[in-house]
């Protein structure tokens, strides 16, 4: 289920803080930067953060996303798992934060993601099955070499509302 972050403000920075530098935390910035998830006490119009947590209200994961209401878009995603084994309740979560984007009927959805992030299979899943938009995906290559000297790629997934 969602709960707004704020709810688990200091839970959620924490947690985001011990997984610095971590492979984790490359995936969710799509980037070598490191920097802490900020929960926003006051977020701008447009900016949804939720924590997913279970039935007992313990937090499992965080996803976020902005949606600009004059273009009828939505972009930014950010999605964290801090658990293991409760892949179902993350993908409840998922799942009724994309109930929610969809309520608001936007034009244009677009995310991206590290292409050798494990979660990217799922991704192209759930876009293949939203039936009322077009999807498209496009691979960059070699977007950014990690602190390894290991080049990944990113991939954006683009989802255009059917006329």
């Amino acid at each position: 289920m969602l709960i707004p972050a704020v709810v688990y403000k200091d839970q959620i920075e924490r947690l985001s803080d011990e997984l610095r530098y971590s492979e984790q935390m490359m995936f969710y910035n799509g980037c070598n930067e490191h920097g802490r998830m900020e929960i926003a006490v006051n977020p701008t119009e447009g900016r949804y953060q939720w924590a997913i947590v279970d039935n007992d209200k313990q937090l499992v994961g965080y996803i976020a996303y902005m949606v600009d209401y004059f273009s009828a878009s939505v972009y930014g995603f950010g999605l964290m798992n801090f658990t293991e084994n409760r892949t179902q309740i993350m993908t409840s979560g998922v799942l009724s934060a994309i109930r929610h984007i969809l309520s608001m009927h936007p034009h244009r959805i677009e995310w991206r993601c590290v292409g050798d992030n494990p979660a990217f299979p799922k991704y192209r899943k759930i876009c293949e099955s939203i039936k009322r938009y077009h999807f498209n995906y496009l691979c960059m290559h070699d977007v950014f070499k990690d602190a390894y000297g290991r080049y990944h790629d990113c991939g954006i997934f683009e989802l255009i509302e059917k006329q």
